[in-house]
C-alpha cells in the first residue's frame, strides 16, 4: 500500500502519524474536534513535557469527549497535583467523576468551586 494511498484514505490521522507531534498540530486536531488525533499529538508530546498541564488537558477532554471517563479522571488527577492551586483541573476532575459516578465526585466539584469563588 503506498504512502499516497494511505494519506488519501486516512486523512489527517496518517499524515501526523508520518511527521513529529507539534503543539499546531495538537491545536488544530483539538480545536477541530478530531479527538482521537488529539490524544495521540498530547501523547506524543507528553514524552518529551510529562508535565505539561495543557498537554494534560487537552488529553483528558479528548478522552472525554470519546467516552474514555476512566482515562479522563487518571489524566485530570496528574493535572490536578501538578497544579493543585489551579482550580481548571479540579472542574474537569469533577466531571470525569460525575460521568463515572463516583462517590467523591461532588466533594471534587465543591474543592473547585472553593478554589474559583
Amino acid at each position: 500500500m503506498s504512502a499516497a494511498f494511505c494519506a488519501a484514505a486516512l486523512g489527517p490521522a496518517f499524515a501526523a502519524a508520518q511527521e513529529p507531534a507539534t503543539p499546531e498540530m495538537l491545536a488544530e486536531a483539538y480545536e477541530n474536534g478530531r479527538w482521537s488525533s488529539a490524544i495521540m499529538l498530547a501523547e506524543e508530546l507528553l514524552k518529551a513535557e510529562p508535565e505539561n498541564v495543557s498537554y494534560l488537558t487537552i488529553l483528558g477532554v479528548s478522552a472525554t469527549n470519546i467516552n474514555e471517563f476512566k482515562r479522563a479522571e487518571e489524566v485530570f488527577e496528574k493535572a490536578e497535583a501538578l497544579r493543585p492551586d489551579d482550580p481548571l483541573p479540579l472542574l474537569n476532575l469533577c466531571g470525569a467523576r460525575i460521568k463515572l459516578k463516583r462517590e467523591n465526585a461532588l466533594d471534587t466539584c465543591l474543592k473547585a468551586a472553593e478554589k474559583n469563588p
